[in-house]
């Protein structure tokens, strides 16, 4: 595993997992991570990662600003959307040609508005794709509301003991995650694009607008794969294929990474070197 920084162009610095396969191709992975998350997506991104990577892609697992290891940074899409951007730069500089977007909940806003040069396909799981109502007075106290109102930011503890102690959420941030506009957000999509739903995701409000006719609202290069009795919320162990793990969905997360790495090399096949 090779650890990597990439410099943004507002001199913001991120910070990245790589790998290369050994039978290696031009094409390589992003892997775009949810609100509050980092690179690794609960351990989600660690496995799909491993599934890729043995189909001949290389992998990048990024850290946005002001998440995981990256440099601090408010949280906003503005921001995230440029470093998605920077990591496709990084990556083209060396060469590779073809690039996938994996991108997890929130992270697929950034995918779908970023869509840099080299990008070929997108996959999003459990995506927010539509407005939600969120009382956000049950998620932050009155003194953090208050400050989001007098300054424009907050800071909220990190409880998942990362190294990261806090976050910095701007209060442009809550509007964003609420006030999603589907049908501008899906209409212009022209890449063979993944949707990824599961259970939870296709009961929730961020999903609501597509759930009577979901085909109504994507583009004939979008795909759904709706998942049974498997949920993507939560943490997957990496070890969860062995016993002492009691994972009690194994076998379902290994078709999903089937299904996966089947319909990526399908629409942007890795070109071996």
């Amino acid at each position: 595993m090779s650890e990597i920084r990439i410099d943004t162009s507002r001199g913001i610095t991120l910070a990245a997992d790589f790998i290369v396969p050994v039978d290696s191709s031009k094409c390589a992975v992003i892997f775009a991570h949810s609100f509050l998350l980092d690179r690794h997506g609960l351990g989600w991104f660690d496995v799909f990662a491993k599934s890729y990577r043995s189909a001949g892609y290389a992998t990048l697992q990024l850290d946005f600003s002001g998440c995981g290891d990256s440099a601090d940074d408010v949280i906003c899409l503005e921001n995230q959307i440029e470093d998605l951007k920077a990591a496709c730069g990084w990556l083209a500089e060396r060469g590779f040609e073809r690039i996938i977007l994996h991108a997890d909940g929130s992270g697929a806003l950034v995918a779908l508005r970023a869509v840099p040069d080299k990008v070929q396909a997108l996959v999003l799981t459990a995506p927010i794709l539509g407005p939600a109502e969120v009382s956000w007075e049950d998620v932050f106290s009155p003194s953090q509301l208050a400050e989001l109102e007098r300054v424009g930011h907050t800071r909220i503890p990190n409880d998942q003991g990362a190294s990261r102690a806090y976050f910095v959420i701007g209060k442009q941030t809550l509007g964003e995650l609420t006030m999603v506009d589907t049908e501008k957000l899906l209409h212009d999509i022209a890449l063979p694009t993944l949707f990824v739903v599961d259970p939870q995701t296709l009961a929730s409000q961020w999903f609501a607008p597509l759930v009577d006719d979901p085909q109504s609202l994507l583009p004939p290069s979008c795909e759904l794969l709706f998942l049974d009795n498997l949920s993507l919320y939560g943490e997957l162990p990496a070890n969860y294929r062995k016993a002492e793990s009691a994972y009690p969905d194994a076998e379902k997360v290994d078709f999903l990474r089937d299904q996966l790495v089947a319909w990526v090399t399908r629409v942007a096949p890795p070109v071996r070197t």
